[in-house]
């Protein structure tokens, strides 16, 4: 999903997901998580890591979503965006394992 604007994704999301966002979903966390809901709603399972947990500086999370066997995951300094790249990912088909 790396080769698609934010702006792309979000659209993706209103063609194939049936959810009202009033903020776009990468540049809020709660929106970002309306959206894990709704994907959770289509037989997804969701997980969000940490991935310096005992950092003060560094700042770096991993979002994946699973179904199936099949997992779609992104990683971020912010939790919104890599939730919205792993939705994407997902919805797509587009899967790294």
């Amino acid at each position: 999903m790396s080769n698609h604007t934010m702006e792309e994704i979000e659209e993706l999301f209103g063609r194939l997901l049936d959810v009202d966002l009033p903020v776009p979903p990468s540049a809020d966390v709660n929106a970002a998580l309306r959206l894990v809901d709704c994907m959770e709603s289509k037989g997804f399972s969701f997980k969000l890591t940490d991935l310096a947990p005992k950092s003060l500086y560094d700042c770096r999370w991993r979002a994946t979503l699973t179904h199936g066997k099949r997992e779609f995951s992104a990683e971020d300094t912010q939790p919104a965006v890599a939730i919205c790249i792993a939705a994407a990912a997902a919805l797509t088909g587009q899967s790294d394992t």
